[in-house]
């Protein structure tokens, strides 16, 4: 499993603002040790990456920029900057994300997310770990610029497994007792609280998308990205990869495949070895 990574401490403490608003948005000043880089300036390197790297790929496997979001505290010390593109009809895409801070509390960092289109739910899928550049060190945007590349370089792959994953997902039906065991191996695992089982239940039971209503593990998967969109992004990102592992897990053939080396010791753990 994997352990929660230093990310925001929460999206709704983050408010949306402009390209000019963020232009305006102080940088600190330069020490011997600390040279941050305006948030700006790593959202432009980020831009000329996504058109170098991830469009092309993009545009050739049919999907279409959807929306710009760039949030930033209210101390205006962290920013999240994302490019979120969809396949349509198909009802999926992917995120683009980049992430820093003016406070020292995270590096730059940049990488992809899968994105349900009906309900803004998004995905993290195991193998795929955000790029940084060094924190905030002297003479660091060429090490930005890299990690703004590397990031995004795997994107049609990304695309490809998350398409092949939800398929499976999809064809896999789930009764209502299936549902509640599906949940309590996420409980087990601390992909949910105790306080966020009855709430999962009730997206299961009654879908806020008719698209859920479905009884299979995607509208599963759904009822949960869509009560972990209160996590803190501290441990949602966590909690996003745990959850693709798990869900996996319930599909047919795929348990050795998906945990590897660690599959006997977390089936063990989930009481079905």
């Amino acid at each position: 499993m994997v352990a929660a990574t230093k990310v925001f401490s929460h999206h709704k403490n983050l408010r949306q603002v402009t390209r000019s608003e963020l232009r305006d948005v102080p940088t600190p000043q330069a020490t011997d040790t600390y040279s941050p880089v305006s948030f700006d300036a790593v959202w432009t390197i980020f831009e000329e990456a996504i058109d170098d790297v991830a469009v092309p790929a993009l545009d050739e496997a049919g999907l279409e920029m959807a929306e710009v979001e760039l949030l930033v505290s209210a101390d205006e010390k962290l920013f999240r900057g994302t490019r979120s593109f969809l396949k349509r009809g198909e009802g999926f895409g992917v995120r683009l994300v980049s992430e820093s801070s003016h406070n020292k509390r995270t590096a730059v960092r940049f990488g992809i997310e899968g994105l349900v289109e009906v309900c803004s739910n998004g995905m993290c899928l195991p193998g795929f770990v955000k790029a940084s550049a060094k924190r905030h060190v002297p003479r660091q945007v060429p090490e930005i610029r890299e990690a703004a590349h590397t990031g995004i370089d795997g994107v049609q792959h990304f695309l490809q497994v998350m398409t092949q994953d939800r398929s499976m997902m999809m064809a896999t039906a789930l009764s209502d007792d299936a549902f509640l065991g599906f949940m309590g191996r996420l409980w087990g695992h601390k992909v949910l609280g105790s306080n966020q089982l009855n709430d999962c239940a009730s997206e299961w039971a009654q879908p806020r998308h008719a698209v859920f209503e479905r009884r299979d593990l995607w509208s599963a998967y759904n009822a949960v990205t869509e009560v972990l969109k209160s996590v803190p992004l501290r441990s949602r990102e966590s909690r996003y990869v745990n959850l693709h592992e798990l869900a996996m897990s319930e599909v047919q053939g795929q348990r050795v495949q998906r945990f590897g080396g660690d599959a006997n010791a977390i089936m063990s753990a989930m009481g079905q070895a």
